[in-house]
């Protein structure tokens, strides 16, 4: 009896040799796994044909691997094989009755009066494509990875354009410049851009991917500012934050160094001199 255990080392071994890493592998093995067919060599078939014993002739068709299908060779009967274009003879296989493919393997002559090979004889001229295909697993549709991504980005332009460019002064105006962009491959919705020290909020209804859009926003030097030294730190510190239906909020800060100057002036001078007198420091 032929040994079932062969006939699957046999299947994997072809099929690994025939599909290496291909991605259809998955499938076309399990064509070639259709309980009760093994694959053997098309050289071994017709070899084994010449020289022991006539078996049907074989008109091989190509197995696209990107599509893969066993296709009916011949008149549409028994003759069904599974090949990969652009291999020989000797790399392509052919499905038999397991029955039969045991014998063709030991190089002996078939057993005519065995049941087994004469019902193995009879669906080898006889099989349609419907009967021996096995059915393959609904494609799956792979669909690309969200990835939605905000990046935002705020510098600044100027500081006191029309001064010393120093915030040193009560009325200095810091300008900045702020920059969202779709970084992600999915677009954004309800894209809100806020900056809490100059007051800017804008919403964005759409941003697709790729896409950027520029803010422009100031902020006024006040005393409180100077005096503080910018809170403590000698810079004012500025956030400006983006936020989408899609995404995480994401921030982007700015320091700018407030120079304090201390700086405390005294003038003395004379009001008068004897002013009941004569207008001299002249007398006791």
């Amino acid at each position: 009896m032929f040994d079932e255990f062969a006939a699957q080392e046999q299947r994997d071994q072809l099929a690994g040799a025939l599909l290496g890493n291909n991605s259809k592998y998955a499938e076309v093995n399990g064509l070639i796994n259709k309980e009760g067919w093994t694959p053997i060599p098309l050289r071994d078939y017709q070899g084994y044909s010449e020289n022991v014993e006539e078996l049907p002739p074989l008109s091989v068709q190509a197995l696209n691997a990107a599509n893969p299908v066993l296709q009916p060779s011949g008149n549409g009967g028994g003759n069904l094989s599974l090949g990969t274009a652009g291999f020989d003879a000797g790399d392509l296989v052919v499905l038999v009755p397991t029955p039969l493919a045991a014998t063709i393997f030991s190089g002996n002559s078939f057993d005519t009066t065995d049941p087994d090979i004469q019902q193995a004889l009879n669906e080898l001229e006889t099989a349609t494509l419907d009967e021996i295909e096995t059915d393959l697993p609904e494609p799956v549709e792979i669909l690309p990875e969200q990835n939605p991504l905000l990046a935002i980005n705020k510098t600044v332009l100027s500081v006191d354009p029309v001064g010393d460019g120093l915030a040193n002064q009560v009325g200095d105006v810091i300008n900045y410049q702020i920059t969202v962009t779709n970084s992600g491959n999915q677009t954004l919705n309800n894209v809100l851009v806020t900056d809490p020290l100059t007051g800017l909020s804008e919403t964005i209804p759409s941003l697709a991917p790729g896409e950027s859009q520029v803010f422009t926003t100031s902020y006024t030097l006040t005393q409180n500012d100077i005096d503080t030294n910018g809170g403590g730190d000698g810079t004012i510190d500025n956030t400006a934050i983006g936020d989408s239906d899609e995404t995480d909020p994401a921030g982007s800060s700015t320091s700018t160094t407030i120079p304090q100057n201390p700086l405390l002036a005294i003038n003395k001078t004379v009001l008068s001199v004897d002013p009941v007198g004569d207008g001299l420091a002249n007398q006791v």
